[in-house]
């Protein structure tokens, strides 16, 4: 089983690389997915097959061929984006409603929220250089000195 990407941009890469080798059904899968980027972030498999047009087990097929576990470690790619690209919860909320034509729960988006800002923050050791954090402590550290 091949790795499984760790961001979405990686994700678009193997997608489209991989594009021409899935089948009919998972290439309007994959399609689908980088069409509505955010209704995939957001809504329950079962809302996004609805929307894709394919079954629950289509999306799940897809992601194992992405070499992904199941469908909900590749959807936190789409949600890991969501946070990245949205910056404030008023745009998050209005993208919410607007991704799936509903009211979400308070308690349900912010479990969302949390889950999604969790993956960012798992994410962020990989994505720092240690040789600029260095550097940013030190700058830090004499700054403090004139306070």
């Amino acid at each position: 089983m091949p790795q499984p990407p760790q961001s979405y941009r990686e994700l678009e890469i193997l997608i489209t690389a991989e594009y021409a080798t899935l089948s009919k059904r998972l290439q309007q899968t994959a399609r689908f997915m980088l069409d509505h980027p955010q209704e995939v972030a957001l809504a329950t498999v079962a809302k996004i097959a609805e929307q894709a047009d394919v079954t629950p087990s289509t999306l799940i097929r897809l992601a194992n061929s992405l070499g992904f576990k199941g469908f909900s470690e590749m959807q936190q790619l789409f949600r890991s984006r969501l946070v990245d690209e949205l910056p404030n919860y008023t745009e998050r909320i209005r993208a919410v409603r607007s991704a799936t034509g509903e009211t979400p729960d308070s308690t349900q988006l912010l479990w969302e929220f949390a889950d999604a800002n969790r993956a960012v923050l798992e994410q962020l050791p990989s994505r720092i250089n240690p040789e600029s954090l260095e550097k940013a402590l030190d700058i830090l550290k004499r700054l403090m000195r004139f306070m």
